[in-house]
């Protein structure tokens, strides 16, 4: 009976970790698509207010997911409970994922306008090795130098598909003369590293719909407060912008944003991130700039070069090493799935840096103050853990 359930468990896994690099696959080209769509957009429209209709729609039906997955169990209403007693318990570290999510929406925005997007796109890649550093450095995975090279080989090949790609559109801008389009750039891709690595120690407390919910609408906050900050003091804002001028492939540009590269990619992120480590996740963006090669054949007819063949091989490269690494890791079992799914356990000796296993007992008693002792079993309860523990799956 153990070797039976030995290979349950083994095959479970398995699909699990088949499933999160199918989805973050599938995030990366949702994002080389809205390379695409900017290409066509972004130049005939207020940058910031594209950001600000992005975000307002995706997170308005982000809620509504949430809601939906947890149809079963709760009311609309109960759904609501839940989320503000979540924002509750962990208010600063979702302020914190909210702030990070601001910092990388409205830095690539601000990044793309004042750098070429050869310049931005090449910086691109360099997120896993952000998301890595800080990963080791909070005790979230285990340093090996087999996942160092993977990280690196990757990295070198997506910038290398971006750097060739170069050589075919307008390579006009010096980088000495954006020193602030990089400066903002470098904080766009550690607010993205950083986000996707800390937003580890919240996935196993509640289900992944929520989280991406909840940190998204604040990062929402952050974004329609900037607006309204920069229609004040820079102007440019009026009926015409705000109507994105009428065109309707600027609206449909936001509905392709918004239900791909926005409510669909990071929910599938966040989704993954829950049985992969921060360094595996954040390997497939160097898989961005090969999409987009790829697209811009099919859609553009922009001719693919051998240079950019030989980067995306490395990228491929790259990527099983850093799935190799974690294979070989003592702690890798943990670290796909942080917290401890029942299906798994936990790696031992195995703690994170930042532990939210005590709101569990916490959780607990204040259920147990508020929960009248008649209660039929199976009626469902507002407590934040305990829906969790019956919704793990999502």
């Amino acid at each position: 009976m153990p070797e039976v359930k030995k290979q349950i468990d083994l095959s479970a896994y398995i699909y699990e970790k088949g499933v999160a690099f199918l989805l973050l696959c599938l995030a990366q080209l949702t994002f080389s698509g809205y390379h695409i769509v900017g290409k066509f957009t972004l130049s005939n429209e207020n940058a910031f207010l594209f950001a600000m209709y992005r975000e307002v729609f995706s997170s308005t039906l982000m809620f509504f997911l949430f809601a939906f997955t947890q149809r079963r169990e709760l009311t609309l209403g109960e759904s609501w409970t839940m989320m503000t007693q979540v924002l509750h318990t962990d208010w600063k570290m979702f302020l914190l994922l909210g702030f990070l999510s601001f910092i990388n929406v409205m830095g690539s925005t601000l990044g793309l306008s004042l750098l070429s997007p050869i310049i931005f796109a090449i910086m691109q890649p360099l997120i896993p090795c952000v998301a890595t550093t800080i990963s080791i450095i909070a005790n979230y995975e285990p340093f090996t130098w087999l996942k160092l090279l993977g990280v690196m080989i990757a990295v070198g090949g997506a910038i290398c598909v971006e750097v060739w790609k170069s050589n075919d559109g307008d390579d006009s801008d010096n980088i000495s003369q954006n020193f602030v389009g990089i400066i903002v750039c470098v904080c766009q891709i550690t607010g993205c590293g950083a986000y996707m690595t800390f937003q580890k120690s919240i996935l196993h407390l509640y289900p992944s719909t929520l989280i991406t919910f909840l940190y998204y609408a604040i990062g929402s906050c952050f974004t329609v407060l900037t607006v309204i900050g920069y229609s004040i003091f820079i102007g440019g804002v009026n009926e015409e912008t705000l109507s994105l001028h009428g065109r309707m492939l600027s609206w449909l540009a936001v509905g392709y944003v918004v239900f791909f590269s926005t409510l669909f990619a990071w929910n599938a992120y966040t989704y993954a991130s829950s049985y992969i480590s921060p360094s595996l996740s954040t390997i497939f963006m160097s898989l961005q700039p090969v999409f987009t090669a790829i697209l811009t054949f099919f859609i553009l007819n922009v001719v693919i070069t051998y240079q950019q063949l030989v980067g995306s091989f490395l990228v491929i490269v790259g990527m099983i090493l850093t799935v190799l690494a974690q294979r070989k890791s003592k702690d890798e079992e943990d670290e796909a799935n942080i917290g401890g799914d029942e299906r798994f356990g936990e790696a031992e000796g195995y703690t994170p840096a930042f532990s939210y296993r005590h709101l569990e007992s916490e959780a607990d008693d204040y259920h147990t103050s508020h929960t009248n002792m008649n209660t039929p079993a199976g009626t469902a309860t507002n407590n934040p853990v305990s829906m969790n523990l019956r919704f793990s799956h999502l």
